[in-house]
């Protein structure tokens, strides 16, 4: 009777273990992708050279719950080879190794940088441009000037020559040109240098040299995109009303 008893108890952990297996392998692969998440709503996503490593991740811990929890799966089709076009090799596969062929097959169209754009490009082309503008010394003190209400152009009692001041229009020109082209997004910029672009436009001696190139240099369009731009990030008057006034 003992005997019979004992037998049952082994039946039973023999049973229960492999289910035990399959429960820690998903909520481990759960846990892991639930990291993920916390990551990503933080801003650090995974780059998209790196989702094969993401689709395996899930594959595995998909079949090895499948396989120890018992649930059953089969996956049918032909693996084309070169030296063999004609006759395929045609495969048939079930439990866990099926369910890590569907798993990687369906992340693999499903989860693509396609389907997911990544704004990385617009975020290291901002992170270049205030390296440049950091890199400057010309650009802070022209700016340093323009947050003090001083003088810029040498012409108008300023310490900065034209080559000086055409060299730091120029470059909020090149940021505003590639914002209308969407090689960088508005809010991005607005992070970096929005104060930088929102001041040099609301100072009058900033508007007064550009409107001298338009004038007496005969170019009308001088500034303009620099110009669009910073009319877009002057929308937020709540954030940028101090800056705007200051020295108008």
């Amino acid at each position: 009777m003992s005997n019979g008893i004992n037998g049952n108890n082994k039946k039973n952990l023999s049973y229960k273990s492999p289910m035990i297996i399959g429960f820690l392998c998903g909520l481990l692969t759960l846990v892991f992708f639930m990291f993920l998440v916390i990551l990503s709503v933080m801003g650090k996503s995974v780059p998209g050279q790196d989702r094969y490593l993401v689709i395996m991740i899930l594959g595995l811990g998909s079949a090895l719950s499948a396989s120890f929890i018992g649930g059953s799966a089969a996956a049918k089709g032909q693996i084309p080879i070169t030296l063999a076009r004609n006759n395929p090799i045609s495969f048939s596969v079930g439990g866990g190794v099926a369910v890590l062929i569907i798993v990687l097959v369906l992340g693999y169209v499903l989860y693509s940088p396609q389907n997911n754009p990544d704004s990385t490009p617009h975020i290291d082309a901002v992170i270049q441009l205030k390296e440049k503008y950091e890199g400057n010394q010309d650009f802070k003190l022209i700016f340093a000037n323009i947050e003090t209400c001083k003088p810029l152009y040498k012409s108008w009692d300023g310490p900065f020559t034209y080559q000086q001041i055409n060299s730091y229009l120029n470059f909020l020109e090149h940021i505003g040109f590639l914002y209308k082209n969407k090689k960088i997004d508005r809010d991005t910029i607005d992070k970096a240098l929005g104060h930088v672009i929102v001041a040099s436009y609301s100072y009058h001696e900033i508007r007064k040299y550009i409107d001298g190139i338009r004038t007496n240099a005969g170019q009308p369009l001088a500034g303009s995109d620099f110009y669009q731009l910073a009319e877009e990030l002057s929308k937020d008057k709540e954030k940028y009303i101090s800056i705007i006034k200051n020295c108008q």
